[in-house]
């Protein structure tokens, strides 16, 4: 490949210094010559040295030897072509909704991309661009829960042994225990669950999936050894299947029967519960039949309803909910 110009060099040498971790310039030269560039080393070291002197770019290094390049994480996010007012809006809005259910570590990966946003909104002469976002909410229907911190360092090695592949090697405390434990987890996908994001993996040679909270490890470290992946594991199927509503154990899936009362349900025709369901209306009551996974999530959105849902079928849950009103009468007289 013919040797490109200065500047185009220039810019891939910029775009492989990274904003976490660090590179040396030896590591970005080969970097550099395996994508046709045919430059010498020293080149690239002057190119960064002056970068940086001049202030150019707000690129850093440490006292390390061979010294290791970096972007200042606050550094702000420079884009050609520039983002267009809409892209900005957008951006602005995804980064106000994450912010309400995501860890701040999480969402301070995205704070350069934010401010990039912003100002494009400020710089803008007309006022409906900047006042867009103070028009726009986004709101969940469930109780809303704080989402718990995740510690910078542990996020950062789950991120990077799921991007790469790698085993993760991590000291984990699992619900009900009050010490961690060092386990070594092969990863097989992440998964963000309201405010919580699991790691789905795997230990040692099992091929039994576990969902890891990250906030639950203390320290985590992405090894250089290659994890082992299941085959036949599909994270679509594996969250389809109800693994992520406390599932029951007797069953799979349920046909489910339900009557609303008092015109409770319509979003239902709307959001149906599944593909294939079925919904009509006998007077004022609307009858919902659906196949469901058969989950503790699903009788906790059952019993929401209260007395204005009536389980008809399957008999075995209706009989269930019977019980329970009747041990809810019974604390609630002896109060």
């Amino acid at each position: 490949m013919p040797e490109k110009n200065t500047l185009l060099r220039q810019w891939q040498m910029l775009k492989l210094v990274p904003r976490r971790g660090r590179k040396s310039a030896p590591a970005i030269h080969q970097q550099l010559e395996e994508s046709g560039y045919k430059v010498g080393l020293r080149t690239v070291q002057r190119d960064l040295k002056d970068i940086s002197d001049e202030n150019l770019f707000p690129l850093r290094h440490d006292e390390s030897k061979p010294i290791g390049w970096y972007w200042d994480r606050d550094a702000d996010i420079f884009d050609i072509p520039g983002r267009d007012p809409y892209a900005a809006l957008t951006l602005r809005m995804a980064s106000d909704y994450l912010r309400q259910v995501l860890p701040k570590s999480c969402v301070d990966l995205l704070q350069p991309q934010a401010r990039s946003a912003q100002s494009v909104l400020d710089n803008l002469d007309l006022d409906h661009y900047r006042n867009w976002p103070s028009k726009i909410r986004t709101i969940s229907r469930a109780q809303p829960l704080e989402p718990p911190e995740i510690e910078p360092s542990v996020l950062e090695a789950i991120y990077e042994a799921v991007l790469h592949g790698f085993r993760l090697k991590g000291m984990y405390r699992a619900v009900g225990k009050e010490e961690a434990e060092e386990r070594v987890i092969n990863p097989q996908g992440l998964v963000i669950a309201d405010p919580i994001i699991y790691l789905l993996g795997t230990f040692k040679e099992s091929t039994k999936v576990y969902h890891m909270a990250l906030h639950r490890f203390e320290s985590a470290e992405a090894t250089t050894e290659l994890a082992s992946s299941l085959d036949d594991f599909d994270i679509d199927a594996h969250i389809a299947s109800g693994a992520f509503g406390f599932p029951k154990v007797d069953k799979t899936r349920i046909d489910l029967k339900v009557r609303f009362y008092d015109y409770v349900g319509g979003h239902l025709t709307e959001s149906p519960l599944c593909p294939d369901q079925i919904s009509y209306r006998e007077e004022d009551d609307l009858i919902i039949e659906a196949n469901v996974p058969n989950t503790h999530q699903l009788r906790w959105w059952l019993a929401s309803f209260g007395e204005y849902a009536e389980i008809l079928e399957p008999l075995s849950l209706r009989q269930s909910f019977a019980e329970m009103a009747e041990n809810m009468l019974e604390m609630y007289r002896d109060g």
